[in-house]
């Protein structure tokens, strides 16, 4: 055993105190540092002036960072949208450097922009920021289709796990899960006025259910010999129009399930059929690339036009609004513009890395939205049909 002499043992608890000495002062320039980049913005109602958030932010923030922190801070529902006026009554855009201090925000409903994947999430998306708003979870498998209600306050999606869900957009939450089919649901659509929807199967059927609390299952459509991959109601809600893998579309009586028409024509398995505003037309996307408009008036479905532009299979079909324009998407990664009338196509929008398998105006006809197998969605200005956002975070 050995003793050390004291004032070796002295030197040793100096130079100890001197080390930790050192050490915290530099946790202390480090904080300090840290104290410099971090600086308070207070946000308050721009219309009233009331305070609605006091937020903590890192020096080269950006705009999607101050939304976050915002709604993060005060709750935002997810319908809400951000706009953020600076000191000098001036919107903040994504290039506007975050000031110190005090800034307006203006709360506005969105116009949602719902997404399904592969990866069984449904997405919702702010489509004039391109903002991420909240994910839907709760499917097992792949997410086939979307719809949103008319009045905006719920989600409909349907799954390859046999079921449809529906989903409250206030609080992203899950609210009802419809049974009833026996294979993949492919698509699900709303009525017009939203107490109904209709999903088509791969179990050869399109249902009809209530979009009430219970979500009933009111009636089965059967007659289709192979997958029926879309459906949608007639704008008054009197009519269900299918299409089917046996390469027609049906007209069914909402209320009985009785037939009305066949349309017959494509040589390939129809993807999408959707009925035109005024519910006088109906187009037709088939796996032939064409796509095909008809007349409907007065209960005789005739083919009025065929387009011919794609090269490759197509997916997607809808009308504007309004229904002056007529939008495709297809596997040759383009989506194109028509007038349902001439049959002229306006613009044709490229960008996609890969299939764009779906394709939808919003509800004012000044946006696009695109959805690829790349993973990505994209929102074009329907006007000058140029891209606006491209929207990343699904991951299948």
């Amino acid at each position: 055993r050995f003793a050390m002499p004291r004032s070796g043992r002295h030197r040793r608890r100096s130079r100890s105190r001197s080390k930790w000495g050192r050490r915290e002062r530099s946790q202390s320039a480090r904080q300090s540092r840290a104290n410099r980049d971090v600086y308070q913005v207070e946000v308050r109602n721009a219309i009233n002036g009331d305070a609605y958030a006091k937020v903590s932010l890192s020096r080269g923030a950006k705009l999607v960072d101050l939304r976050f922190q915002v709604r993060l801070a005060a709750g935002t529902p997810p319908h809400t949208s951000l706009r953020f006026i600076g000191p000098n009554g001036d919107e903040l855009t994504d290039a506007s450097p975050i000031p110190e201090g005090e800034l307006g925000v203006m709360l506005t409903s969105r116009q949602l922009l719902i997404s399904g994947s592969s990866d069984g999430t449904a997405a919702m998306w702010d489509a004039v920021t391109g903002e991420w708003c909240a994910s839907l979870i709760g499917h097992e498998l792949s997410v086939m289709g979307v719809a949103l209600s008319p009045d905006g306050s719920c989600v409909a999606s349907a799954s390859c796990d046999n079921t449809a869900m529906l989903w409250s957009v206030a609080r992203s939450r899950w609210r009802l899960t419809l049974r009833g089919h026996r294979s993949a649901v492919l698509s699900v659509s709303f009525s017009a006025d939203g107490s109904s929807l209709v999903t088509a199967s791969s179990d050869r059927t399109a249902r009809i259910w209530s979009a009430g609390s219970f979500g009933e299952c009111w009636l089965a459509l059967r007659g289709h010999k192979k997958d029926v991959s879309c459906a949608c109601f007639s704008p008054d809600g009197n009519i269900v129009l299918t299409a089917s893998e046996d390469c027609t579309s049906i007209l069914w009586n909402a209320t009985t399930g009785e037939r009305i028409d066949t349309l017959h024509g494509h040589t390939g398995a129809i993807n999408c059929a959707v009925f035109s505003p005024d519910g006088k037309k109906v187009a037709t996307a088939s796996r032939d690339r064409s796509v095909r408009i008809w007349d409907f008036d007065e209960g005789a479905v005739v083919c009025c036009r065929e387009l011919r532009e794609h090269t490759g299979e197509v997916f997607s079909v809808t009308f504007d609004s309004r229904g002056g324009r007529l939008a495709s998407a297809s596997a040759d990664r383009s989506a194109l513009i028509w007038d349902p009338t001439t049959g002229q196509c306006l613009a044709a929008l490229r960008g996609h890395a890969g299939k764009v398998f779906c394709v939808a105006f919003s509800a004012d006809g000044l946006l696009l939205a695109t959805a690829s197998s790349d993973l990505t969605a994209k929102v074009w200005d329907a006007r000058t049909y140029k891209c606006c956002r491209t929207l990343e975070g699904h991951t299948a």
